[in-house]
């Protein structure tokens, strides 16, 4: 998939999804975002391994942001299921997860650290818009901030890993084929 466009189709939807909350679209949002998610796999020609990345790190996300909520670092609002986190948020993980073996694909050449350092910057960065645009809603003391960067400077980093854990036992499956 060209890197540009899977840009793109991430940013819109992550507007949509964010904006959908507070304008009441949230159903026509998901539906939306479910077919953008079904053209970026259409697209990619790293299906199966955005798949096999979608399969563990969808429900990681999904507890990450539960969790997130459970702490008190940040109110999301929208549909929800059992007090987990929403559902628009669960699209958004989809989204993001598309981006890790293509917009996003230089990440897998990083060090831990920068990586680190994205997710401890960009997370919180993430939140913090979300809820100006009213999709959640957060004091972002010095302290919840923080704890939001901590989370996404270990989530970045172990998603990459897992991505490129995939790669290696990919390719020691190849090399052991006859």
């Amino acid at each position: 998939m060209h890197t540009l466009l899977n840009a793109l189709l991430f940013q819109l939807a992550w507007w949509i999804c964010v904006l959908s909350v507070s304008n009441d679209f949230e159903i026509k949002a998901l539906l939306l975002c479910s077919l953008l998610s079904a053209l970026q796999l259409h697209l990619s020609q790293a299906k199966e391994k955005d798949l096999k990345l979608l399969a563990k790190v969808l429900p990681a996300g999904i507890l990450i942001d539960t969790l997130i909520q459970q702490l008190g670092l940040m109110d999301f609002y929208g549909w929800t299921l059992s007090g987990m986190s929403p559902l628009w948020l669960w699209m958004i993980w989809i989204q993001f997860i598309m981006t890790i073996n293509h917009s996003l694909r230089f990440i897998n050449d990083l060090t831990w650290p920068w990586v680190a350092l994205l997710g401890f910057v960009f997370g919180p960065l993430s939140y913090f818009s979300g809820a100006k645009l009213g999709a959640a809603s957060s004091h972002f003391t010095w302290l919840q901030t923080t704890a939001l960067g901590l989370i996404w400077a270990t989530v970045l980093p172990l998603v990459v890993w897992i991505n490129k854990h995939e790669d290696a036992k990919s390719l020691q499956h190849n090399v052991l084929e006859p």
